[in-house]
Formats: structure tokens, C-alpha cells, sequence
């Protein structure tokens, strides 16, 4: 047995003889005698995500060198081999996971006893994601005090086992679920999202013209293709949580101190209006304090006058994002389980058309029970809405969700059509459904953005409806959008380019 063998049990046993010591967060103690280790954070996209930001603030916190390193994990691979890094983070959605795994493969291979704990949507939502050799922990939930303690038992030699929100496996492999620790509700408490995780390292991100940013977490609605009711009934609760006015503004001023100065704030949160005191509140002080643009999410059935008032007194909205989903209310209320009429979002987007507020629209095409009636219902509504930007996308039934269960009980569905989603074919531009009219909506899909933005082409367009789908819809898909971002964002050519170059691996 090697010497290193020898250290991970004699670490398994002592954490297991005192085991309650790493229990109860509201008991915890930093370990004694811990050193500083160096994690390194792994993503597929090239995106500025909020959840590894979050995490590196609260590691670097306590004293812990932490790097990102994005698709191409060569230079990981090497700085493994030297052993400079003690932990390795992956960050993942469903789409991730072969990419994650095949990458987590070739790292225990360099480095067998380098830990690998995996966080984000899907290993929360699939907890089986354990299973894999490669993984040795998931972290279930929040992970803010979470990956702070995984940071610690590393560096003090201690184990991770019972430490809370980690699904992890023994030295038998047998799968060990720590309890859930409540969630964070004072958001204050919690340090800024480490920008320079990614701004310092990466020129593409550095002169990046758009800054994510995050003012709650929590959401009590319902919307079948959504993963947040499952995070909510993991938490027993439907309760969310804001972060006050005055820690929102003091973050955006610790941009401008760090020398990033975004052109756009894009506040990312599913709905930003889910209390209305809190939200004119916050645009109140937002105009009197801020000077950068912004945008964000807004249910439309909660828009109303006051709100719209309060958005144009700022003088500073790029836009407001709403998601209209599909056209048809009988789809939109009993599957996909949004109560919105068409009705009030034709008055919402009137009333932030007369404040000369711009609207950016979310339509979704292919879903369970959708049909060639229904699609065309989608693009007249939107068409009535006269959206500024239309974000237009295929629905992917991922495991888990609830509009999936509606699709494979309804038969629109089998677990083998779930499978295929790694297929490139179905990334971006087609479906895995079987829908009667699945040819039509892709087609329909693909033409969206042009029979929205110009209504006078419908007619000519729809004469290609039934024409076989094929790489000429696709690509005009691609160039419309293309365009309509180009135009609505503002951005350059050569950045429209550069941010394509990066993201060319997506669809």
C-alpha cells in the first residue's frame, strides 16, 4: 500500500470517529492547522457565471488561490501533473455532463487521489451523478459555506463525509447524502461575486461590454420547464429572498474600483418583480445613484402602471425581458403551467412601448402537445407585442422537469428521445420530440425572427412551412440573429465576431 494510500484512510477513520464535529453549521468551527490550498473552477461555456464568481469570493475570503479554466483544460492537465492545484470544481448543466465527465476521467487519470466535486443544476437535480468513478463529490444546493468547508478538511487533512449539502462515497464506495443546511436568507451577508476570476485571466471576458449581476434567490412560481420548483421543494419552502438596494449599489460601485465599466448591468434573476414595494423601491435609488444601463426579468402579469413609472423615471432601462413562452394560453397555462394571459402581456408591452421602454421576448418551440396552429398563434402574439429582441429557442426535455413527465406520459417522448440530447443535431436547431407537426415548427422556428421583426414576410415564408428542414433554415436562422443581436446590443462587428468565435461550440 503507497504512502498516499496509506494518508486518504488514516483521514477516512479519523473523520469518522469524530464525525459530529463536522456537523451543524450553526456549530461550525474553521479546522485548526489548515493550510491555504489552490482550487481550480471548470466550466464548459464561455459565460461569466454568478454561482463560480460567488464560490471564489467566499474561497479567496479565507485565503484560497482559485483560477478558472474553460473548454480546453490542457493546461490544467499539466498544472495537475505539477501538482498545483489540491481541489478541482466543476460547474454543470445537463448539457455539460459528457464534457464533464470525460474531462474528470482524464484527470484521475493524471492524478487519482485529485478530489473532484461537482456543483450546479444537474448534480443537484440527479444526485446518481455520484455514481461515476470520476466523481468523488456533488455538492447539493448552496454551496457558499459549503465549498469554504471542503477547502478547510483538504487543507487540514480532514475528510469531507458529513459535511452538509455534499453527496459523496467512502473508501468502499458506498454513497453518503449529508444533511441540507437551511438556505441563506440574509443575502447581505454574502461577499461580492469574484469578478476577476474571470476578467483577470481572460482578455475575452476583460473588455466584455455587459456585466451579470444577481439580486435574489428563491422563486414561488410553478413553471413546468423550469428547475427551480425542484429546488424549492428540496428546501421545503416557496419563500425568496432579496438583497437590499443599498448592497446591490455598493456592489456595482466595486466594479467601477476594480476598473470594469460595463456598458449594460443584466440582472439575471428569473423574476425581478416578484415584490413590488422592494422593486420601485430599488429603481428609486437605482436613478439616484447609478448611471449604467440595465435590463431584467419581469413577469408580465405582474407589470402595472407603477412599476412602469418607476422603470421609465430611471431614464437608464435597455430593456425589459419577459417570457411569453407560446402563444396559445391553453398550452401556456396547463403545460408549460404559466398563468399569464395574452391579454396582459399585449398591455404590458403596450405600456413599455409608450415609455419608449425597449422589450425583449422569450419564445419557446416544440413543446409537448405544440402544434402547427399553436406555432403560428406564438408568432402572431409576438407580433402584436412588437418585440425589440426575440429570444427564440427549441425546448430540450431534460430529466427531472416537470413538462418532461407531461411529454412522456402524453407519448410525445421516449427516455430513448432524452438520451439523443447529446446529439449536436439537437443542441440548438431541432427537436427530439414527436410531435405531428415537428417539421413545420422547426421551420417555423427558424423563420421566427424575420416573420416578427418584418409581419409583411409571413405570407411569403409560409409557403416553405412543409419544405424538409435542412441547413439553409438553419443558417438563416443563425444570420437573423446574428443581426437583431447585433442591432439591439449595439456591439461592434469585430466583438460580434470574437463572441461568435467563442461560442461557436454551443449549437
Amino acid at each position: 500500500m503507497s504512502s498516499l494510500e496509506q494518508e486518504k484512510i488514516s483521514i477516512y477513520d479519523e473523520a469518522i470517529a469524530d464525525k459530529d464535529k463536522l456537523t451543524g453549521e450553526q456549530n461550525r468551527q474553521p479546522l485548526t492547522n489548515t493550510r491555504k490550498i489552490r482550487v481550480a473552477f471548470c466550466q464548459h461555456f464561455w459565460y461569466e457565471y454568478i454561482g463560480p464568481m460567488a464560490l471564489s469570493a467566499q474561497l479567496k475570503n479565507h485565503g484560497h488561490d482559485v483560477e478558472c479554466f474553460i473548454y480546453d483544460l490542457s493546461d490544467l492537465f499539466e498544472a495537475i501533473k505539477r501538482e498545483e492545484f489540491d481541489l478541482v470544481c466543476f460547474t454543470l448543466m445537463t448539457c455539460d455532463v459528457k464534457w464533464v465527465l470525460d474531462n474528470a476521467a482524464e484527470l484521475k487519470r493524471i492524478a487519482p487521489n485529485i478530489p473532484i466535486l461537482c456543483g450546479g443544476a444537474h448534480p443537484t437535480y440527479h444526485q446518481s451523478f455520484i455514481e461515476n468513478k470520476s466523481i468523488d463529490m456533488i455538492c447539493v444546493g448552496e454551496g457558499d459555506d459549503t465549498i469554504v468547508e471542503v477547502a478547510e478538511a483538504i487543507g487540514a487533512k480532514k475528510n469531507w463525509l458529513q459535511i452538509q449539502n455534499l453527496v459523496t462515497k467512502d473508501l468502499e464506495g458506498n454513497i453518503i447524502k449529508s444533511p441540507l443546511r437551511p438556505m441563506i436568507t440574509d443575502l447581505d451577508s454574502l461577499p461580492f461575486p469574484d469578478r476577476q476570476l474571470y476578467r483577470s485571466k481572460f482578455p475575452y471576458f476583460k473588455n466584455s461590454p455587459i456585466a451579470s449581476m444577481i439580486a435574489t434567490r428563491g422563486c414561488p412560481y410553478k413553471c413546468t420547464f423550469c428547475e427551480i420548483p425542484s429546488y424549492m421543494d428540496m428546501y421545503q419552502t416557496n419563500k425568496f429572498y432579496y438583497r437590499s438596494a443599498e448592497n446591490i449599489i455598493a456592489e456595482i460601485n466595486d466594479l467601477k474600483k476594480q476598473g470594469i465599466d460595463p456598458n449594460l448591468l443584466l440582472f439575471v434573476d428569473s423574476t425581478f418583480n416578484l415584490n413590488l414595494k422592494w422593486t420601485v423601491d430599488f429603481f428609486e435609488k437605482y436613478k439616484n445613484n447609478i448611471d449604467i444601463p440595465f435590463s431584467c426579468n419581469i413577469v408580465a402579469g405582474m407589470i402595472n402602471e407603477r412599476l412602469v413609472q418607476a422603470l421609465d423615471d430611471t431614464k437608464l432601462c435597455q430593456s425589459i425581458r419577459f417570457a411569453v413562452e407560446v402563444g396559445n394560453e391553453k398550452l401556456r397555462k396547463e403545460v408549460l403551467g404559466k398563468k399569464v394571459s395574452n391579454e396582459k402581456m399585449v398591455w404590458a408591452a403596450k405600456a413599455l412601448k409608450e415609455k419608449k421602454i425597449p422589450l425583449y421576448a422569450y419564445l419557446m418551440f416544440a413543446v409537448p402537445y405544440d402544434s402547427l396552429e399553436n406555432t403560428l398563434e406564438t408568432i402572431h402574439l409576438t407580433q402584436k407585442l412588437k418585440p425589440d429582441f426575440v429570444n427564440s429557442s427549441i425546448f430540450s426535455p431534460y430529466r427531472g422537469l416537470a413538462i418532461t413527465d407531461k411529454g412522456l406520459e402524453g407519448g410525445y417522448l421516449t427516455e430513448e428521445d432524452i438520451d439523443r440530447l447529446d446529439d449536436p443535431e439537437f443542441s440548438r436547431t431541432g427537436s427530439v420530440l414527436r410531435l405531428p407537426d415537428k417539421n413545420a415548427i422547426v421551420n417555423l422556428y427558424s423563420m421566427s425572427l424575420i416573420m416578427i421583426h418584418f409581419p409583411w414576410t409571413e405570407r411569403i415564408l409560409r409557403k416553405f412551412i412543409h419544405v424538409k428542414n435542412n441547413t439553409v433554415f438553419k443558417l438563416l436562422f443563425l444570420a437573423s440573429h446574428f443581426l437583431q443581436t447585433r442591432r439591439f446590443v449595439g456591439i461592434g462587428f469585430f466583438r460580434s465576431i470574437y463572441e461568435g468565435y467563442h461560442h461557436r461550440l454551443e449549437s
